[in-house]
């Protein structure tokens, strides 16, 4: 049986949505010493045999099986963004479907693999016959569909429909769940361990999530105040972007995003960046 060495933690469906026509998408990283670098989709947000993990008695992988979940999400995917792109709203069924995504993509990112120590999740999900493994919890976590139900409450969350202003397109990132909340990363790390732990994570907080390079959803509690305006959202999700992103940022290239994007290169997971 062939094994896909390059596993994507984000789909590539997703990403072709922030790349230009040759599939290039733009990348500014921490961790190089570059300003910015052109990747293609296929090797842009993976790892090698990512999602691979040692089981009772033989290798296995989750590849397979997130791959079917995203055969059937990317024409559903598809739809939702051409009925934005022409301001026609989400039926109910699309609203679950984008939620479940955003669920999803939340729970298999590399960022939780990263930050959330596999001591906690095993506290949390009490997979006792696992090693203490990040990589073992976090495959188990995904394949159980561990606290996906604790997001559940994003089912009473309202979804507002954000287009970029002329001449301009926004990014994403490995993890491309964006709080909209004032605190530091230390502090928000906190709350999410804490969030996981009773089952409620970002509660409290507002989400911006990147639909294409050019559309953006904001997914807020309707219950609660809602400062965001059409006129400063653009600035306010930067903002948050570039504090929650995974170290990368992924963007189409084009001159206006790299000088603007390449600039922010600094604050790039910076744990003394407030948001606003």
């Amino acid at each position: 049986m062939n094994r896909t060495k390059k596993q994507h933690y984000l789909p590539q469906f997703y990403l072709r949505y922030f790349a230009d026509e040759t599939e290039n998408l733009c990348v500014v990283d921490a961790d190089s010493e570059k300003d910015y670098y052109i990747v293609k989709v296929r090797d842009a947000a993976q790892g090698r045999y990512y999602y691979d993990f040692a089981g009772d008695e033989e290798k296995q992988s989750l590849e397979n099986f997130l791959g079917l979940l995203e055969s059937y999400i990317a024409p559903e995917y598809e739809k939702i963004v051409a009925q934005a792109e022409i301001d026609i709203e989400m039926t109910d069924e699309q609203k679950i479907l984008i939620l479940n995504f955003v669920k999803l993509q939340f729970i298999r990112s590399d960022w939780i693999r990263k930050k959330i120590p596999h001591k906690i999740l095993s506290e949390i999900f009490k997979p006792d016959h696992l090693a203490n493994s990040d990589k073992l919890v976090h495959a188990y976590m995904i394949k159980e569909g561990m606290f996906l139900e604790a997001f559940d409450y994003l089912y009473n969350f309202s979804i507002r429909v954000l287009k970029c202003p002329k001449n301009v397109e926004i990014f994403t990132s490995s993890f491309p769940i964006f709080l909209h909340k004032a605190s530091d990363l230390n502090v928000l790390l906190n709350e999410i361990q804490s969030g996981l732990q009773n089952k409620s994570p970002f509660l409290d907080a507002n989400l911006f999530f990147p639909l294409t390079s050019n559309i953006c959803l904001y997914i807020y509690n309707p219950m609660k105040e809602n400062n965001l305006k059409d006129d400063n959202w653009y600035s306010v999700f930067v903002t948050c972007g570039i504090s929650f992103a995974d170290r990368k940022i992924y963007f189409k290239p084009q001159d206006f995003s790299k000088q603007v994007y390449s600039a922010l290169k600094p604050l790039l997971n910076t744990n003394d960046f407030h948001l606003s």
